[in-house]
């Protein structure tokens, strides 16, 4: 049946989980030094063999996301957050594949905002979002985030400063959208459809759009007042 199909990937996801992870750690490990100096050919290595990983457990990650949003178990849990360390600490835990990378961001804290959400699940969009800015961010050492309100709407704004977005902007929050496979880790699809499904579940909104010589801006609008759904 459908739903035993379901089942076994959300199982299988959740057991590869843990070993991705830890293999994750272990690259850490040795790109820190832990195990003594590497030879600068070495450190290439490991640190593609991170970034291979790290697209792996993202992958992984999303198919759970996904499974739980079917299956109508995404329960929100809400607490009273400080916006701007939130979004500080998912900076920080992206720290090591920005460094890969060459990519610096810019935070901007237009506001300092306290705001009632789901703090594990906003930092899951958020980092699907800069995870997104990185990968596709071409030719571009920067990217933007921008913390704002005004009277209606908190609003956080991601600009990668990349080449822009050449596909259907209208499309690309559907689930397994693979028009372009460039827009989507591993051409796979979900991470954009699991922040449109969080963002909405928190009564907000998500858009799209290119900012001309400054790339792909995500634009997170979330409600001064709202009243929020428990379960998606």
């Amino acid at each position: 049946s459908q739903n035993l199909k379901q089942d076994f990937i959300s199982t299988l996801a959740h057991d590869f989980k843990v070993p991705i992870i830890a293999q994750d750690n272990t690259y850490d490990l040795f790109l820190n030094g832990n195990f003594g100096e590497l030879t600068q050919i070495q450190k290439h290595a490991i640190e593609n063999l991170k970034i291979s990983n790290n697209d792996l457990k993202n992958l992984i990650i999303d198919l759970l996301d996904a499974h739980k949003i079917e299956r109508r178990k995404l329960e929100l849990n809400i607490e009273n957050i400080n916006l701007n360390n939130l979004i500080k600490e998912t900076i920080e835990q992206n720290q090591s594949i920005l460094k890969i990378k060459g990519k610096e961001i810019n935070f901007i804290e237009k506001e300092k905002i306290n705001y009632k959400l789901d703090a594990f699940l906003i930092k899951r969009a958020l980092n699907n979002l800069i995870s997104n800015a990185i990968y596709y961010g071409k030719n571009s050492k920067n990217i933007e985030i921008i913390l704002n309100k005004n009277e209606n709407n908190i609003e956080i704004s991601i600009i990668d400063e990349g080449e822009g977005i050449k596909e259907d902007l209208n499309k690309i929050f559907k689930k397994y959208y693979t028009a372009s496979k460039k827009y989507s880790n591993i051409g796979v699809g979900l991470g954009l459809y699991i922040v449109n499904k969080i963002i909405t579940a928190h009564k907000g909104k998500i858009t799209a759009k290119n900012i001309e010589n400054r790339g792909a801006c995500f634009i997170v609008e979330l409600p001064l007042t709202w009243f929020f759904k428990k379960i998606l």
